[in-house]
């Protein structure tokens, strides 16, 4: 593709000369016939030694290369990975070895895999892609353009908006945690409820999202959730949020829209965090959070504060030994 063109397809300029371009590459990757992100003069110097075509960069930064120039190259970059994005997709249509029961309504542009199962009256959009040994739940929606990749599980009666993407092995409606101790034994509670999707939700690979006991368990629109995440029964997450891997959040907590957890956070169930609440890797949340903050460590805390405790930690070793000291100092005057 050139230059030109792919500049012309995301609304933006060009300077220097019109050259070929082979594919997008980031710095450490770049090389001969790359369009090259560069964020910064010292990358864009990385980019002309490695021999890329051109960069992709905001206008402050010179270079003798030909550019695309944006006032938010990151973002830009991430159109021009869209120009070169071919993937294999599943053709349109249901394939032969589809398991699809004569309720279901399938749109005619879906594409529907090998060995997918589907229940009665499910409901499937436009531009819906299921990837090969998905299974969907009776009574289950999915909207359009939505794309569940390959062993992706819907449980029945699931609503799942527009434009979703679901990763391979991810499980959603899945029975929720709940159990009543009787004396004897754990005694299951089912959960009869449902999981809602809103649009433009992105679900990582090996996630669980359950259903709820009585109503819904929400995922707000826009959210984004990386691979290897629990998501309790009932819990109703806001528009906009980070999920990073690993996170866990009990039943029938609620996050408030645009919040951002980070790798490996645990939220106990029946909390609130208020929206835009971020918490760092590897934190505890145990109970509730003022949404506008940043918080960390176990149980979580204001950052500002918790800074305070870890520095009051790394003195306590020789607070410790000052403490023996005067101990010390104190027996051998009584001794005397």
């Amino acid at each position: 593709m050139l230059l030109s063109e792919i500049a012309e397809k995301l609304g933006l300029e060009t300077r220097g000369g019109d050259v070929d371009i082979l594919r997008p590459s980031l710095v450490e990757d770049a090389g001969s016939g790359c369009l090259c992100l560069a964020t910064s003069a010292k990358y864009a110097r990385q980019a002309e030694s490695a021999g890329v075509a051109a960069l992709l960069t905001s206008d402050d930064v010179s270079t003798p290369l030909p550019v695309i120039v944006s006032p938010k190259p990151r973002l830009a970059f991430a159109g021009v990975l869209a120009l070169f994005d071919h993937r294999p997709g599943v053709p349109v249509g249901v394939d032969a070895t589809a398991n699809v029961s004569r309720s279901a309504s399938i749109d005619p542009t879906a594409a529907i895999g090998p060995n997918v199962c589907i229940e009665e009256n499910v409901r499937i959009g436009a531009g819906v892609e299921v990837c090969a040994g998905c299974f969907i739940g009776a009574g289950s929606v999915l909207g359009s353009e939505t794309r569940l990749g390959p062993g992706a599980v819907v449980y029945y009666n699931c609503l799942i908006g527009e434009r979703v993407r679901i990763q391979a092995n991810t499980v959603i409606g899945s029975e929720g945690y709940g159990y009543e101790f009787d004396g004897e034994r754990h005694v299951p509670v089912p959960h009869i409820g449902r999981v809602i999707i809103e649009d433009d939700v992105e679900i990582g690979a090996n996630c669980c999202v359950d259903r709820a006991k009585t109503g819904a368990t929400v995922i707000g629109a826009g959210s984004k959730i990386d691979n290897l995440v629990q998501v309790g029964h009932g819990v109703v997450i806001g528009p906009g949020t980070l999920l990073a891997g690993q996170v866990g959040i009990g039943g029938s907590t609620k996050i408030g829209a645009f919040s951002i957890l980070a790798g490996q956070v645990g939220v106990a169930d029946n909390t609130a965090l208020g929206d835009r609440t971020i918490v760092t890797a590897q934190s505890g949340v145990v109970s509730e959070l003022e949404g506008r903050e940043m918080y960390m460590g176990t149980p979580a805390r204001k950052v500002s504060e918790m800074r305070r405790i870890l520095a009051a930690l790394t003195r306590l070793p020789d607070l410790v030994r000052r403490v023996r000291a005067l101990e010390q100092g104190g027996n051998e005057s009584k001794n005397r």
